[in-house]
């Protein structure tokens, strides 16, 4: 973990230390910006941990960066009890790493570049994220009030569990996957309201989130990259309120 002197540090009011990122976001959107210092900064985390193995970091709040907690190139880390708020990208994001454990985190006002500038045109975040990550499993997590999918598994994301976790409006829903094989996905809930900042349609008069469940390989180009999305359990998981339940979808050609 690092300070580079722009966070500043507290204790919030139920009792987690916080530590607060230096964003700031000015203007109204479409018309905004996201300054974070450096270009790369917009890849680092308020907590990162890079090349590293047995780290865990739990009971802390992190808010106002462009990750929450960032995972990259790292091998057995547990991320336990901690809360992010206000993020440009993901609250939670493991990234090209493997035997990461996730469980009773809460993620909230994650992928904010979607609604207050920062890059959504080049960066698509979700609120939590295995991205071309293996044997890693989350467990009891909740994630909310956020503009991402609720959990992405991306890229080669392989091998990985995702199980009770809850999901509410969050405007592209809750567990997606592209191009990973062999996760299982149970007993998730996902379910939304119709508040309209959080809403992806419209349809009957009012805003959705997107399908509660949504394992799409989206294009050609990924699928050549990445191969097609095999052996995956989608099973016991609760979709209410959504503006579909489950959808599976690929560009795949068959013979």
């Amino acid at each position: 973990y690092y300070m580079d002197g722009s966070e500043t540090v507290g204790v919030n009011g139920d009792g987690r230390p916080e530590i607060s990122g230096p964003a700031t976001v000015t203007g109204t959107y479409p018309s905004t910006s996201f300054s974070l210092g450096s270009q790369s900064d917009r890849y680092l985390g308020v907590i990162h941990v890079s090349g590293g193995t047995y780290i865990d970091i739990e009971n802390i709040k992190v808010t106002n960066g462009a990750y929450g907690v960032r995972i990259t190139s790292s091998s057995y880390v547990t991320v336990t009890n901690v809360y992010t708020d206000d993020t440009e990208s993901d609250g939670i994001q493991a990234y090209l790493s493997s035997y990461i454990t996730l469980t009773g985190n809460t993620v909230e006002n994650a992928a904010r570049a979607y609604t207050k500038g920062g890059g959504a045109n080049d960066k698509t975040p979700a609120c939590m994220s295995f991205t071309r990550t293996t044997n890693s499993t989350a467990t009891g997590n909740t994630i909310f009030n956020s503009w991402g999918e609720g959990f992405g598994m991306f890229y080669n994301a392989d091998d990985n569990t995702i199980e009770k976790n809850k999901f509410y409006n969050t405007m592209k829903g809750g567990p997606y996957l592209t191009c990973g094989n062999n996760n299982v996905i149970r007993y998730n809930l996902v379910f939304g309201t119709d508040d309209a900042e959080y809403g992806r349609y419209t349809a009957g008069g009012r805003a959705w989130m997107d399908y509660g469940i949504y394992q799409s390989d989206e294009s050609s180009t990924n699928i050549t990259s990445y191969g097609a999305s095999t052996g995956n359990a989608w099973y016991g998981n609760m979709v209410a309120n959504c503006y579909g339940g489950y959808k599976f979808s690929t560009s795949q050609t068959y013979a």
